[in-house]
């Protein structure tokens, strides 16, 4: 059996879970452990943490097994048959994917409201997801919480708030025989931030400067971390995850790769500063 299918048909825990939607005063801290720059780099190349960080350990195990099993169950429903063997760009391999409009409810569409009399002394809210176990509801509440994460990280670091996120983009690739190749984001599909969520196992991501493509770096995506890119990360560095698995190494060391999911969320395309002022 598959790790996506343990996941499908593990029976639920009978303890209260809860996720908090984050509203003030809890930033989360990325780890400059998993991004890994090797000496050779240039130093006028190096991004700002501002433009790339890795949150480790943002999802709880029971958060990190309600998005698998609901990535499962859409990609049965949209992502139908075998794994695609060539994306139309021909840049994915051995992978499924999909976007999911129904991910995408607005905080007031929420069944928090009556949660209101429940806030703590931090103004977050906090909600019972075991009666929304495996339900667009209890994604939605997840997904909510991973974009005020996400926000509230680049607001600590002075970058401007996202005016509107897209619908969630899911992505699932096979154990073994799958990767990304080396690519740049569509600039004219979507705006400056792309964040993603990394369900299941860990993955190896490589960056690569347009400019100089003997220049590139690694960032460790460990299951149930979140990671951003923007600014010059997003516009001036390809990234892949590589189908050769002895390219899939972090600072020397081997990573196996493993069936795979992410949950990519991408800011609407409303005049992002660095592209029209830097890119064009």
């Amino acid at each position: 059996m598959s790790r996506l299918g343990h996941f499908l048909t593990r029976t639920t825990t009978t303890t209260t879970t809860t996720t908090t939607i984050i509203t003030s005063g809890s930033i989360p801290v990325p780890d400059p452990a998993l991004v890994y720059f090797p000496p050779s780099f240039p130093q006028s190349l190096r991004p700002p943490s501002s433009e790339l960080g890795v949150v480790p350990n943002f999802l709880s195990p029971h958060n990190h097994d309600v998005l698998v099993s609901a990535a499962a169950r859409k990609l049965k429903r949209l992502a139908r048959g075998p794994y695609n063997e060539a994306h139309f760009d021909s840049v994915i391999t051995g992978y499924k994917e999909a976007s999911i409009s129904a991910w995408n409810l607005s905080p007031n569409q929420l069944p928090i409201n009556n949660a209101n009399n429940n806030k703590n002394n931090n103004n977050k809210v906090n909600v019972d997801l075991e009666s929304l176990y495996d339900s667009d509801e209890s994604v939605n509440i997840i997904l909510r919480n991973f974009e005020r994460a996400v926000e509230s990280v680049l607001a600590s670091m002075h970058v401007p708030p996202v005016q509107k996120w897209l619908p969630p983009h899911v992505l699932e690739l096979r154990d073994g025989n799958s990767g990304i190749g080396h690519h740049v984001d569509h600039k004219t599909a979507f705006g400056e931030t792309i964040a993603g969520l990394c369900l299941i196992s860990p993955a190896v991501m490589k960056f690569r400067s347009v400019e100089d493509p003997a220049a590139e770096f690694s960032v460790l995506l460990p299951p149930r971390c979140f990671y951003f890119q923007r600014g010059s990360v997003r516009y001036k560095f390809s990234h892949a995850i590589p189908l050769n698995p002895d390219e899939h190494e972090f600072k020397g060391d081997k990573v196996v790769r493993r069936q795979r999911v992410s949950i990519m969320i991408r800011d609407s395309l409303i005049a992002p500063p660095f592209f029209n002022s830097r890119n064009q």
